[in-house]
């Protein structure tokens, strides 16, 4: 399992640096735990990259997130994977 990108956020949307890799993105809302597929960060990337190359020029420019994205997860699953974080 990719190791999530983990992100305690009590805004919304959340605004990530773009990143070479997509990873999942575990989003602690105030508690509330959302899970951001790495399908959807994949995407966010690419829209990005195209984006890029259409302006020809680099921007400044970060991956933003709303919490309608998320798949709601409950909050004993949300802390587990937060204190794995990619530890076997």
């Amino acid at each position: 399992m990719t190791s999530p990108l983990i992100v305690k956020s009590s805004a919304t949307p959340i605004c990530v640096e773009p990143m070479k890799n997509s990873r999942p993105i575990l989003w602690n809302f105030d508690g509330l735990y959302g899970w951001i597929d790495k399908t959807i960060v994949a995407n966010e990337i690419q829209l990005f990259e195209d984006k890029e190359k259409a302006k020809h020029e680099p921007t400044p420019t970060v991956l933003c997130f709303s919490w309608d994205q998320v798949i709601e997860l409950p909050q004993d699953v949300g802390k587990a994977l937060e204190k794995y974080n990619g530890k076997e």
